[in-house]
């Protein structure tokens, strides 16, 4: 039913009609929410977020920048809320003409009248709400006296609430459509909404504010854009906010009050507090005493007070896992940080990490929850559940009317589905504690929609990479650009890896140094003569690099090379392992896979075994290849017990399991990859031990007894051919490999000395950037002269980090 036309148009000074009059989201239903209503909800959930979302670095910028105008988190919290200013304006309206007209009266049915036309056109030619709200914001904070960059940074952040940061021109042509915008009066209108928000968080006339004093840079515009985003996503949730169609503007005092005790309750329903350790005693933590690598972590980071990188280079085996998660303690709780995103190679690799880090949070008495990050991330929180003060419910918040004026109706779907995963499989983005993998992360710099809400995502934790060098080269520049910006924003960051080369730290080091003090790149430190071997590393932006070398625990293992053909794999394996023990067969591509899965499986059905094969590849479903990674781990993990007759054959993604196995083979690969396979052979000390050698079968590799013939079938369709040659080259041929004594030899011998690796190493750079500028952008290094657009102009698909090689049936 629609409402009576008692809403009549009466005169308030600078406005000509109720500032309660103009609907802000009708949903279908006839009975909307107020525009300004609407505003007052986001300006209530960022006041509540500003301390958790935002990061050191961002508030100390904000409130510098805004010191002027008083209270600083109370105009972040406004200027957050008047992202839909625009809604106010006669093309909006005009998408439900009768309801507007009946509540803003006669006087705009002419403006919304005219304005019905754009919405008829094929497709649709209406400006959308939130390039108004910029074009409008601009104009009225460059009247208060605002310097033209700031009003324009400010009018970006703000307007860009639907993830594309809108530029220039667009805002000045907005400017002059007067028949979308409307008038004067209608101009009048929006300012008395926006004085009445400021007005009720007791800031006065929003006219009348200092702006020509302020100065906001780019870090603070960053987060202002980052904020209004979310807070605009949860105050959509009509679950939390109700729509008050009867509201009138004698309302809006209580009605503050009550959206502020709403926000709060949203807030703290979706666990969303700041992390703050009671403890950072690793026996606390963890329950058992240190390990002589974590208890060298914790005395290198004890006492730093700003952020800065820690890399941990120690074999597989060292207790790297505990370490980076007791220096990520120290530094929440040193620098005041919300939480931790850890971010892994794999999903596998994930939900052994997300398990440590849950235990680790339930021993210390923690009420806060690490969250997955993956497409079933929210099936598994409700599995675990067991905290009734936070939410499982996918509807709990439901961002609804997101993109109502977007004229694509495919783009609109698009829009709210984007909103809504932050609060499903992407809610461990935003919350304090969480556990994904490392492509989320690394879509922070894919220059897309939204991306300036991963960065202030990130800003106010510490970034734990794990494995950092497992990733393909495309990966690693993508990695470079990330590093750029968490030393941009003052985000402490910890790489962990068992096979590091020397050059890569390096690089990680320069890009992270030179983000946090706005400099251009410069690595012209030379290549070591001798390997750097285990070490600690800390770098900050101002005192010089600290190194702490380390000496692993682990007893030495000798491992033997054994060179086989593809034919050779079943029946050689089903001769190690007998009845009782275990194998691994890792493959570079699917059709390698199912190739060998049929051969062993057809070779124990002719010696009338019962030995269970299983196979598994990348790209399968989630769910089912989640149920497969979940029963390797049961028959191989670190509680499984013989007889263990298991053969799992599978892609590159079984080198991160969390398994142990008594026989390897494995297809040819750079030398870092193999070794962190290698970690998979008797991973864990047995006394029952079925196999007391520890053997590597490889295959992969062709005519390799003639260097200029030989090829690599299967690997050479996703990895580089001079990496793999030089790895070939690099490992011996009759000695076996020690470990963990070999490994820094080993990756420094491929990656700092060989002539095949060295001499690619152009056109590998020039590959990656080619990508960059041409497939997927990345976000460009900026300083404050950069324009704040320039993270979404010309923006691609955010769901590709890596790089696909080889033909679509070999991809893994």
């Amino acid at each position: 039913m629609r409402e009576s036309s008692r809403r009549r148009v009466v005169g308030l000074g600078k406005s000509w009609c109720e500032i309660t009059a103009a609907w802000g989201k009708e949903g279908g239903t006839g009975r909307p929410h107020p525009a300004v209503c609407h505003l007052i909800d986001t300006a209530a959930v960022a006041e509540v977020l500003y301390p958790v979302l935002l990061g050191p670095r961002i508030r100390t910028e904000l409130e510098t920048s805004l010191g002027p105008l008083g209270d600083v988190r109370g105009w972040v919290s406004v200027l957050c809320g008047l992202h839909d200013l625009g809604k106010v304006s006669p093309v909006f309206q005009a998408q439900c003409a009768e309801l507007a007209i009946t509540r803003m009266g006669p006087k705009a049915k002419a403006a919304i009248d005219g304005a019905k036309a754009a919405l008829r056109r094929k497709p649709r030619k209406d400006i959308e709400h939130g390039l108004i709200t910029a074009a409008h914001l601009y104009q009225r904070l460059a009247k208060s006296g605002a310097a033209p960059e700031t009003a324009d940074a400010v009018a970006c952040a703000v307007g860009g609430h639907h993830g594309w940061l809108p530029d220039k021109l667009s805002m000045k042509q907005t400017r002059s459509a007067v028949g979308h915008i409307g008038g004067s009066c209608w101009r009048r209108l929006r300012d008395a909404v926006m004085d009445k928000v400021t007005e009720l968080w007791g800031l006065g006339d929003a006219g009348d504010a200092p702006w020509e004093e302020v100065r906001l840079g780019q870090v603070g515009a960053l987060g202002l854009a980052g904020l209004a985003s979310v807070s605009d996503w949860i105050a959509s949730s009509p679950k939390h906010f109700e729509w008050c169609p009867e509201l009138t503007d004698t309302d809006l005092p209580a009605y503050r009050e009550k959206a502020q005790e709403k926000a709060r309750n949203v807030v703290a329903r979706l666990g969303w507090s700041p992390w703050r350790p009671s403890t950072t005693e690793f026996t606390t933590l963890f329950g058992t005493a240190p390990r002589r690598l974590q208890a060298a972590v914790e005395e290198l980071v004890a006492n730093r007070d700003r952020p800065g990188v820690l890399v941990i280079e120690a074999p597989t085996g060292e207790g790297k896992t505990k370490a980076g998660l007791l220096a990520a303690t120290h530094m929440v709780r040193t620098l005041s940080l919300s939480g931790v995103y850890a971010a892994l190679p794999t999903r596998a690799t994930g939900k052994a990490f997300y398990d440590e880090t849950t235990e680790m949070l339930a021993r210390s008495g923690s009420p806060v929850r690490a969250v997955p990050v993956h497409g079933l991330a929210l099936q598994q929180i409700r599995a675990e559940d067991t905290n009734d003060n936070v939410s499982t419910d996918l509807s709990e918040v439901e961002p609804t009317d997101v993109a109502t004026d977007h004229g694509d109706g495919q783009v609109r779907e698009e829009l709210t589905t984007a909103a809504r995963e932050w609060f499903t499989k992407k809610r461990g983005l935003l919350s304090p504690i969480g556990v994904g993998t490392v492509d989320q992360a690394l879509f922070s710099v894919v220059r897309s929609r939204h991306t300036f809400v991963r960065l202030v995502g990130l800003s106010n934790k510490v970034l734990l990479v794990d494995e950092v060098h497992a990733f393909d080269t495309y990966t690693s520049r993508l990695l470079d650009r990330l590093m750029w910006w968490c030393g941009r924003l003052g985000i402490p960051v910890i790489l962990m890896s068992a096979t590091l080369p020397a050059s890569r730290r390096r690089e990680l080091l320069t890009e992270w140094r030179a983000g946090a003090r706005v400099q251009p790149i410069t690595n012209d430190e030379p290549a070591s003569a001798d390997p750097d071997g285990w070490r600690l590393t800390w770098v900050d932006a101002h005192t010089p690099e600290t190194v702490v070398p380390l000496k692993p625990d682990q007893n030495r293992r000798r491992v033997k090379l054994v060179r086989l053909t593809d034919d050779d794999v079943a029946d050689w394996v089903l001769d190690q392992i007998g009845t009782r023990a275990s194998a691994m067969v890792v493959h570079s591509t699917r059709p390698r896979v199912q190739r060998t899965a049929a051969a062993v499986r057809k070779a124990v059905r002719a010696r009338g075994l019962s030995t269970t094969v299983i196979s598994i590849v990348g790209g399968a479903e989630d769910a089912r290849r989640a149920g497969k990674e979940a029963e390797i781990r049961a028959l191989l993990g670190p509680n499984s017990e013989y007889p263990r007759n298991v053969i799992v054959i599978g892609t590159s993604l079984l080198e991160n399991l969390d398994v142990d196995v008594d026989v390897m083979v494995s297809d040819m690969c750079p030398v870092d990859l193999l070794l962190q396979r290698l970690g998979r052979l008797h991973r864990y000390e047995r006394a029952d031990r079925a196999i007391s050698e520890l053997k590597l079968g490889l295959i992969g590799v062709r005519n390799s007894h003639n260097l200029k013939r030989i090829t690599f079938p299967g690997p050479s369709s996703i990895y580089l051919k001079q990496p793999l040659l030089a790895t070939w080259m690099t490992l011996p041929d009759a000695e076996p490999l020690v470990l963990p004594d070999d490994i820094p030899n080993l990756v420094h011998a491929v990656y700092e000395t060989a002539p095949e690796t060295q001499a690619s190493a152009n056109y590998r750079r020039s590959l990656d950037l080619a990508d960059y500028r041409g497939h997927v952008p990345c976000i460009p290094r900026c300083t404050d002269d950069d324009a704040l657009r320039e993270l979404t102009a010309d923006p691609g698909s955010p769901y590709r980090t890596r790089r696909e090689t080889g033909a679509p049936e070999d991809r893994t």
